[in-house]
């Protein structure tokens, strides 16, 4: 009787649910078909300005499109939630999932993770102490600060566009550091763990912990971890491409893992799409050379991975991916005619990119890790011993390449520090599997190669506290002398333009010399090829209402950087008002040109 009772409960309580599923899903059908109508957008975009941002749009004619885009998008999310929750195929599904979802969960020993979680947090805060501890506005964490904007829609990233309103309380965001990096070191703590527990045979060894450093310490993402706003959803990204392999037993829930993980991967920050292929990569080599499953298994799982990834890409670049070209990238593909030849192009640079990086002791500790991994891969082997040896160099040259993620396919991919970090989650897998089957020779050279980034981190973390000193020097020096100049700022419509960049501190320079990517990673903040030095000269310190070069407001910088051709004041002879050490101050009484020098 009581069975009964709850049945009809349960079966009452999915028709109420179906019910209003319905209802929303029918209004909102009706609301997006509506907003494709141009009349409509133009009213939305009108009650927005006047009752929600109490502020004109810029750049309103990208809204306007923008809003078609959303409508179209919206529907087809409707028409799949509608699937799963309405239709008898797709309950059966979800049904399906959620019996398979607790077997899985109640394996999984989640006391086991509590303590290493907590030390590979400890050493991460203890590495990164001096990156926090600089408070370096890094890129476009001024732009964020000053204006409140979050702005990673234009990239597809609308997980990390609706997060960042919960973490920072407010759809207006503020600068809340040290919090969102030190959210970041925790879901890397998370990363490094599951990636120990997944390549040690679901143990947890010390060692191994130790050497997964390299995934949030490898010098390609101290640059992530730099961003104050965004370095919290580059490691969510991390996060995420790992745990669908804690259900691997379980196909179908393994399918719907890694599609929802992906998609949160695609939605956060997409560099991280290699870690997935690496992962599948590294698994079916290790049940391959062990003999742990057949030979037929391991092509099953490989090919469920694979095209479970290649589904979830082309849906994400289909139906929510924001095309996007700038800055020297684009998210634009190569066609099917060159795409080898490009994907090889996108190799060679890949390649060339991380060798000119690394400084000489790097490379002999990664080649020496590649050597020790074939050496215990070939010892521990059941395979023939030739085969072995073979397979694995094959296998350390793919996860190599793979790291790269779909960038590989682009016609003109980021080749940034953040953008490579894939490079470091290659390198922490070869040094778990090396210290997995631990040898002392082998062990050291692995715990050897990680101190150097845990050194490292703290090097940079000391040049950013350098530059930034430096830079702040040159910037209220430079401030200084044009408010002298020009007494009477705001009230007179003068357009600013710089020259040349102040170069580094007299202490990165050293560094640069022993580490060359810190060329990469430290910013030059007051430079005049990028628009974030007129954020920092004028907007951060306050000086006036200026206008650029171009006479519109500084905020819309992407458009006033595409037109300075058009107003090159080195082109004009104006008269000279100041020169000194650091600068020279050209004006004709409209325009102002400062030409920087970097000193001897």
């Amino acid at each position: 009787m009581t069975s009964i009772v709850k049945n009809e409960k349960s079966e009452l309580k999915q028709q109420i649910i179906r019910y209003c599923v319905s209802v929303i899903s029918v209004f909102g059908i009706i609301g997006c078909i509506a907003v494709l109508f141009p009349q409509v957008r133009q009213l939305i975009m009108e009650l927005a300005e006047r009752y929600l941002i109490h502020r004109t749009l810029n750049r309103p004619d990208i809204w306007f499109n923008r809003l078609f885009v959303y409508a179209y998008r919206f529907i087809i999310c409707i028409i799949i939630c509608d699937f799963f929750t309405l239709t008898i195929w797709g309950r059966l599904i979800l049904n399906k999932i959620k019996n398979a979802m607790k077997p899985q969960l109640r394996e999984l020993d989640f006391k086991l993770f509590v303590k290493p979680v907590l030390i590979m947090s400890g050493i991460y805060v203890l590495a990164l102490l001096s990156l926090i501890r600089a408070n370096f506005s890094y890129s476009d964490d001024l732009h964020r600060a000053i204006h409140g904007q979050r702005g990673w829609v234009g990239w597809s990233r609308y997980i990390s566009n609706i997060l960042a309103i919960f973490i920072h309380t407010n759809s207006n965001i503020s600068d809340i550091s040290p919090l969102p990096q030190l959210i970041a070191i925790f879901l890397l703590a998370i990363s490094c763990v599951l990636l120990v527990y997944l390549l040690g045979n679901k143990k947890i060894i010390t060692l191994s912990l130790f050497a997964s450093v390299p995934v949030g310490l490898s010098p390609y993402f101290l640059q992530c971890l730099s961003y104050k706003f965004d370095s919290p959803y580059m490691a969510l990204s991390i996060v995420t491409s790992i745990m669908p392999f804690l259900f691997i037993e379980s196909r179908i829930i393994f399918i719907a893992s890694s599609i929802l993980g992906l998609l949160v991967m695609c939605m956060t920050y997409q560099a991280s799409s290699g870690i997935y292929i690496l992962l599948t990569i590294i698994l079916c080599f290790q049940n391959w050379n062990r003999k742990e499953k057949s030979m037929k298994d391991i092509l099953k799982f490989a090919g469920i991975a694979m095209v479970t990834f290649i589904f979830t890409m082309i849906f994400f670049r289909v139906v929510f991916m924001q095309l996007y070209s700038g800055y020297g990238v684009s998210t634009a593909m190569f066609s099917h005619k060159y795409i080898l030849f490009g994907i090889l192009v996108n190799i060679k640079q890949y390649t060339v990119q991380t060798i000119h990086n690394f400084n000489m002791v790097w490379k002999i500790g990664i080649v020496l890790v590649c050597i020790f991994f074939v050496y215990h891969a070939v010892k521990t082997s059941k395979q023939a011993k030739f085969i072995a040896c073979i397979v694995s160099i094959f296998v350390i040259f793919a996860l190599y390449i793979m790291s790269f993620g779909v960038y590989l396919v682009l016609e003109t991919p980021l080749f940034a520090p953040r953008a490579m970090y894939g490079f470091g989650v290659f390198i922490a897998i070869l040094c778990i599997c090396v210290t997995t089957r631990a040898a002392k020779i082998s062990s050291l050279s692995v715990l050897a190669l990680n101190w150097c980034f845990v050194v490292f981190a703290c090097i940079y973390g000391n040049a950013l506290v350098d530059q930034k000193r430096y830079t702040d020097f040159r910037a209220e020096l430079l401030l200084h002398d044009l408010s002298n100049l020009f007494p009477d700022r705001k009230k007179t419509d003068m357009k600013l333009q710089l020259e040349n960049d102040i170069g580094y501190a007299p202490i990165v320079q050293k560094i640069i010399k022993q580490y060359p990517i810190t060329k990469e990673l430290v910013p030059i903040d007051i430079d005049g090829s990028i628009e974030w030095t007129y954020y920092y000269l004028l907007e951060y310190f306050n000086w006036g209402t200026e206008k650029m070069a171009n006479g519109k407001p500084n905020t819309q910088t992407v458009e006033l950087m595409a037109e300075f051709a058009k107003h090159d004041f080195s082109t004009m002879d104006l008269p000279i008002l100041l020169d000194s050490y650091y600068h020279t101050i050209k004006s004709d009484g409209e325009r102002i040109l400062i030409v920087l020098k970097q000193g001897e």
